[in-house]
């Protein structure tokens, strides 16, 4: 792959990566859609995350929360894994609630 064709996992979120239980990746396609895995939370719920570059990083969690019946997808701006996980955290665990109209 040429220079900016593709992306891998920014070493600032290694350590978290390795503490949920996700493996890192690799040399992804830019522009593409990429799942990192799933992560099952102590509450139940889970968060499924994914991944895209082009080539800053953009990350989305569909967050599953079986006890309320709720599917919410939240998507980011650029940056980090680290930057977002608390956010997609808090959501799965209801600490975080969005209305929208």
């Amino acid at each position: 792959m040429e220079f900016l064709d593709a992306f891998s996992t920014y070493r600032c979120d290694y350590e978290l990566i390795e503490e949920l239980g996700l493996e890192r990746w690799n040399n992804i396609p830019l522009h593409r859609e990429h799942r990192i895995g799933m992560v099952k939370l102590d509450s139940g719920a889970k968060v499924e995350l994914f991944v895209k570059g082009s080539p800053a990083q953009f990350y989305a969690a569909k967050i599953t929360i079986p006890e309320l019946n709720r599917n919410i997808t939240v998507r980011t701006g650029s940056g980090s894994l680290s930057d977002f996980w608390d956010t997609f955290r808090l959501v799965a665990e209801d600490m975080i609630v969005f209305d929208c109209n």
